[in-house]
């Protein structure tokens, strides 16, 4: 086989190979729809639950938002944030 044929046949492999590999990682990805039911379900009890604590400690949170255009509701419940301690020099 002279290498033309072998370099066409090497990449239409590998072409093949990565369709298959996108079509089923696609299809196995696929949430059911009662999966992502409930993650909507979980998202909308957790902003809920913030905008009422919101609302607890900061009452004119509620009239502000009730105006706004647009809000977002973040949690950060199980976030892990690494701050790191800057060195500060002193001039002598």
């Amino acid at each position: 086989m002279n290498q033309y044929k072998c370099n066409v046949l090497w990449i239409s492999i590998t072409l093949l190979s990565f369709c298959i590999i996108c079509v089923a990682s696609a299809t196995l990805a696929a949430p059911s729809k009662e999966q992502i039911e409930q993650q909507r379900a979980d998202i909308q009890k957790m902003a809920d639950e913030t905008l009422a604590r919101l609302y607890k400690t900061q009452p004119g949170a509620e009239k502000a938002i009730k105006k706004a255009a647009g809000y977002a509701v973040f949690s950060n419940f199980g976030m892990k944030i690494l701050f790191l301690p800057v060195a500060a020099q002193a001039k002598v």
